[in-house]
């Protein structure tokens, strides 16, 4: 982490670079200019904006503020308005499990921190925040103004604009499908809902030249995911995350039914458990980390892509192995 973090910083301070010369110049969103060094390929800075937050809580844990508070500042800077809520609402979880005095300053420290970055973003860019709100409103008019999936689904395939984010409407569709008892235990084979590997196949959504001409279009996805998610859509209205169909957990869900999701699930939970017992210096950012991951494959196909999920996979190992050279050293 030591290491990795000095590489983090630098990749940040390139990436505030651009984001002056973005808003100097004028070439270019706002919004997309936090990248520098990290890049625009893969999720670009959704994945750098979950980085930084990681590393952000790791730090805060080590009482190294400075950094702590550099980390999240600059996972703000990419503007990735579901990835902050992910990251708020993983913090509270966490501080209502430890409701102990150690974790006090915690409490206090980071929404003041909070609220400065919040303060400075909203100096650099006014914009960054009413998308979000436009997010909730949405969401907390479809709980209160629910029409039919059905109608809505069929507006959808019209190229027509509903209120209910299709991200909502995906679980709505996936749900539906393990009505069917032997989808419900077994789901319907891998690679055929919303996974990654179904759109990577489905011949529209990847620029891979190696899969560019298979056009593998099963059942259920064909008949409730790519009507959610396609160039006709894309193109026409530039949708944002709340209408991206992806999700990890619903895609173990469909796909392999709920027999194995349950076996994934009491695994990694069975691993926290011995992790957690075995590390208490580490805690607090051990049950971070899980519950901030848990949360993003909820909401991303992040299962299915190595610059998210091989960090957890390596920070995970670091710990492990620091305590069996603890143990046995």
């Amino acid at each position: 982490m030591s290491v990795s973090s000095k590489v983090l910083i630098l990749v940040n301070i390139t990436a505030f670079i651009n984001l002056i010369y973005v808003y100097i110049s004028g070439n270019g969103l706002l919004d997309d200019g936090f990248n520098g060094l990290y890049g625009r390929s893969g999720l670009s800075m959704h994945t750098f904006s979950l980085v930084n937050f990681i590393y952000c809580i790791y730090y805060f844990t080590k009482e190294n503020y400075k950094k702590a508070v550099f980390f999240l500042l600059s996972g703000f800077m990419c503007f990735y308005g579901l990835g902050l809520l992910l990251f708020i609402g993983a913090l509270a979880i966490v501080f209502l499990i430890n409701l102990k005095k150690k974790y006090v300053k915690y409490i206090i420290l980071l929404p003041l921190s909070v609220w400065l970055v919040i303060f400075i973003t909203t100096k650099i860019n006014p914009a960054a925040f009413s998308y979000m709100n436009n997010n909730i409103d949405r969401v907390l008019y479809t709980i209160s103004n629910k029409r039919p999936y059905e109608n809505e689904l069929k507006d959808v395939k019209k190229f027509k604009t509903v209120k209910t984010p299709r991200k909502i409407m995906v679980f709505e569709g996936g749900l539906g499908v393990i009505t069917n008892p032997t989808f419900f235990l077994f789901g319907i084979s891998p690679g055929t809902y919303n996974s990654r590997v179904s759109f990577l196949l489905n011949g529209e959504y990847t620029r891979n030249k190696l899969f560019k001409n298979i056009r593998n279009r099963p059942f259920y996805a064909d008949r409730d995911v790519y009507p959610l998610w396609n160039k006709n859509i894309t193109f026409q209205y530039n949708d944002g995350t709340r209408n991206e169909p992806f999700s990890s957990l619903l895609a173990l869900i469909v796909e392999y039914g709920v027999l194995q999701t349950l076996l994934i699930c009491l695994l990694l939970w069975h691993s926290y458990k011995r992790l957690k017992a075995q590390n208490d210096n580490y805690k607090f950012f051990i049950q971070f980390l899980f519950v901030f991951f848990f949360l993003n494959i909820l909401t991303e196909n992040y299962f299915e892509y190595p610059e998210f999920i091989l960090l957890i996979i390596i920070i995970y190992k670091s710990i492990e192995s620091s305590n069996v050279k603890t143990i046995y050293s």
